[in-house]
Parts: structure tokens; sequence; C-alpha cells
């Protein structure tokens, strides 16, 4: 991806999801090669049923061996090329008494990079993530020299101020977070510090260099809002052309109504202004404006408009923090057959 702003090339890490080891290394082999990835990811957090129903993603912490043989196909087609091998992993799957033995796994099987989420598959999004077991997993990993990233509930600098200080974590990772705040990355950048010794200090509003200071915050949400909309168009233009027929195939709501490709845009910029409205009290009051219309019942371009206006006229600063259980009805996930 081109950064606008210097014409630099940030490089994306590519993720790779299964239980075949086979697969999984030619997969990784091809990403590191054509692919250019610098990084190759082995997904073991994933909660998704349709995802842990065929053996993948968090399913594979029920079994360490399994990890262990996965993370070393990935590292083995990483091999020869600069791609660097690592894994992403919830503390367990419906409890976390494999955890030691699965971040062994995953630094025995050739991750250089572990990240883990504080929580268990069962839990999904649910309670708070556990960092005790992030800090637990960085005195395991230390011995075989592989890095570690926190993640788990990072919605703001303090917090992520607060994940290196409490685990000694090498990094951050930040999900949901990042849409209730387009702007997280900056503030962290631009705030939290950690010296040659591990020492993490947190800047002051004064303490901030120029080039940091945000006074058109709402400025910048609205345009995180316009590429967000413009990536949806673009995508829907992609599925168009590769449909056989040249139209998405759309389903019917469950009270019978028919969906259009718009009205999913609309659908999905609810979900995001669920997201981005939850951490700022004047705009939560706003919510029920936006979430509570039918889907059908207006056009996104207009949907787009009345929300960008609502950021203009009430986005105050940096978010609270909100719990990320509270931005989905679908936080918590059962067990199904693996297939």
């Amino acid at each position: 991806n081109n950064n606008n702003n210097n014409n630099t090339v940030i490089k994306v890490s590519a993720q790779l999801m299964g239980s075949n080891g086979e697969l999984l290394e030619m997969a990784a082999r091809v990403l590191a090669s054509e692919g250019d990835a610098p990084r190759v990811d082995l997904n073991c957090g994933c909660p998704a049923n349709v995802v842990t129903g065929k053996g993948a993603g968090s399913s594979l912490l029920r079994d360490p061996t399994l990890v262990f043989e996965c993370m070393r196909s990935v590292k083995n087609g990483c091999e020869e090329y600069p791609a660097i091998p690592s894994l992403k992993m919830r503390v367990g799957f419906d409890d976390a008494n494999l955890f030691r033995e699965n971040v062994t796994a995953a630094c025995e099987g050739g991750a250089k990079i572990l990240t883990v989420h504080g929580r268990t598959r069962k839990q999904g999004y649910r309670g708070e993530a556990d960092w005790e077991k992030i800090a637990e997993a960085k005195s395991i990993c230390e011995k075989y020299g592989v890095m570690v990233v926190g993640n788990g509930d990072v919605t703001s600098s303090e917090r992520a101020a607060r994940i290196l200080r409490e685990t000694n974590c090498d990094g951050v990772m930040i999900g949901r977070g990042a849409v209730q705040d387009p702007l997280l990355f900056r503030r962290i950048k631009s705030r939290v510090r950690r010296d040659a010794n591990g020492h993490v200090t947190l800047k002051s509003d004064e303490e901030l260099a120029d080039e940091y200071k945000m006074d058109d915050e709402a400025e910048r949400v609205i345009l995180f809002l316009r590429a967000f909309y413009n990536e949806m168009v673009e995508n829907n233009k992609r599925e168009s052309e590769k449909s056989s027929r040249g139209k998405i195939r759309l389903r019917t709501s469950k009270k019978g109504i028919k969906k259009t490709t718009d009205s999913r845009r609309v659908g999905k910029l609810k979900s995001i202004v669920k997201y981005l409205f939850a951490g700022n009290p004047h705009l939560a009051e706003k919510m029920s404006e936006i979430v509570g219309v039918p889907d059908h019942e207006t056009e996104s371009t207009e949907m787009l408009r009345k929300v960008e206006g609502l950021v203009e006229q009430y986005w105050k600063g940096e978010p609270g923090h909100v719990a990320v259980d509270n931005f989905s009805a679908r936080t918590g996930y059962v067990e199904l057959t693996t297939m």
C-alpha cells in the first residue's frame, strides 16, 4: 500500500488458517516468495464456528502437537526467504489448561513472533482480556528468543502503555479498538515511549510534538469513514465481476425483505457506528438515530452523510474505554463438531 503523504511502501503481512501441514507449507512458501510477505502468520485465534468447525483457527489449541506441526510447516515454507514465521493465538479453546504447552509448541515449531489474545475461544469477546497470560507467555518465550505481542482490550494510548508495563510484552496488536478510535495508532505512536531499560512512559497532551497534535480530529475520522465506504464499493464491484451472472448473490432478511447491495452497505455502516460512537458520550446518545434505521429504508450515501454530520458536530478527542463485548451481539461461541 502506498502512503499518500510520502509515497513509501508499507508491506502487509499474510496470515494462514488451516490444519493440513503440507498445504500450510506450500501456501507459506508462495506468500514468502511470490507474495513477498514480510511475515507469514499461523492463525490459532479465530473463534468463528465456520473456522473452528473445520479444525482451523483456535481449534488447533486443543492439541499442542498439532500447533507444533502446523507452525513447523509454516516455518519450513518461509525458509530461504526473508519472511518471518509467526503465530497468533488465544489463551485456549474452552479453557487455558493447555496454555503453556501451546506457547511452547509455537516456539519450538519455529515462531519468531507470538501474538497472544488474552481470552479463550469460548469467551469470544466477553469479559476482560487476561493480560497475566500475556506476561506468562513472555516469560516462556524469553528462553527461545521469541518476541511476544499483547492483544486484547487495547482501546487507548493509556491502555497500550499499561499492557506494555504489566506484561513486558514486546509490542501491541490492536483489533476492534482501532474502529472505536481510528486515530488510535497515531495516539500511541505519539504518546507511548519505552526506553532502553524497558521503562514505559505516557506523554501528556502538553508534551506532544507539534507534528502529532490533532486539531482536526473530526475531519480525520470522516476521512476514515469515507475510505471505509469506498472500499465497500470497490469490493462490491469485484464481487460482481467474479460472479458468473455478473450479480452479487444476496440473502433475504429474517423479515422476508430482499437485501440489496446498497442495503448491505447501510448495515455495515451501522456496524461501524456501534464501535465509533460507543466511547463518546455525545455520539453514544445519537447512536439510535443510526442503528435504529432499517437497512432498506435509506440509501447508503445518505447514511454516510448523516454519520459524517454527527461526527463533525460531536467528536471530542480520544474516546473513553468501552468493553469490546458491547460492540456485537455475537460475543461468545459454542463448540461445534469438527468436520
